[in-house]
């Protein structure tokens, strides 16, 4: 199952915290036992990603990659004070940056996205969990799986954003 898969079936009612709780931890105790630490963890966004063998990259793209949405969204929802989410910053893609089969999105303007869609600078996330290989920032509490805030890195307001508004309007 997907991020959005996931997340639809508990929102809908579909599922169940519980049931929502260990899909999660299947994904992240997959990543910890097939990726972490092991010559498979490589970046997302590597261009290595494609000379794993099959069995690596599958936890690697399907469930490390669905935690670190998890993390997006929620990191999106924690600095917007839950006035966005991931599915805005999709929908702003999709609403204002042509993609087509030979014109895919590179890294650079999904992090434009999430700054200009939240006003905060993701680059240290991206960074640490999409071009980089940092260990994913949760942990597991009575076989919950939660994030640990502590470790998030810092996405803090991009005053360039706004600053030009706020001066043209005084």
């Amino acid at each position: 199952m997907d991020y959005f898969g996931v997340r639809v079936a508990r929102e809908s009612g579909n599922w169940s915290d519980e049931r929502a709780n260990a899909e999660w931890l299947s994904m992240y105790q997959a990543y910890t036992t097939t990726i972490l630490g092991t010559p498979y963890d490589v970046p997302l966004a590597s261009d290595d990603l494609w000379t794993l063998p099959w069995p690596a990259l599958k936890v690697l793209w399907y469930r490390k990659g669905e935690l670190v949405n998890y993390l997006l969204d929620y990191q999106v929802g924690q600095v917007t004070e839950g006035t966005k989410s991931i599915e805005d910053v999709f929908r702003f893609l999709h609403d204002h940056v042509p993609n087509t089969e030979s014109d895919r999105l590179d890294v650079d303007e999904f992090l434009w996205a999430y700054n200009l869609v939240t006003g905060h600078d993701f680059g240290s996330f991206f960074s640490a969990y999409i071009t980089g290989t940092e260990p994913l920032p949760f942990v597991v509490v009575s076989d919950t799986l939660q994030i640990d805030d502590a470790a998030l890195p810092d996405t803090p307001f991009i005053w360039q954003i706004y600053l030009p508004i706020v001066l043209r309007n005084h």
